[in-house]
């Protein structure tokens, strides 16, 4: 899937960590983490795939590059990190 996918301008908000990381390793692009009382808020560009892409992910059904999926697991996880520090 390409990085730049229309000019969209949808969002989607989760504070799920796993799923982030999940669309983020699909070239879904982060444009937002909000942290509200310690809880984390992801805002991702949507297109019009996104919601195909979550429920293949709910459902178990989904396909990415494990290695790209391990990356941006460390990737968040540093973010996070970075946020509760400051």
């Amino acid at each position: 899937m390409p990085k730049n996918r229309g000019k969209m301008n949808k969002e989607y908000r989760t504070t799920d960590f796993y799923l982030t990381a999940f669309l983020l390793a699909k070239d879904y692009q982060l444009k937002q983490t909000e942290n509200h009382l310690g809880k984390l808020t992801f805002t991702i560009n949507s297109d019009k795939d996104l919601e195909a892409s979550i429920k293949d992910f709910y459902a178990g059904n989904a396909l990415v590059n494990p290695l790209e999926y391990q990356n941006q697991l460390r990737n968040l996880k540093s973010l996070i990190y970075a946020i509760k520090k400051s």
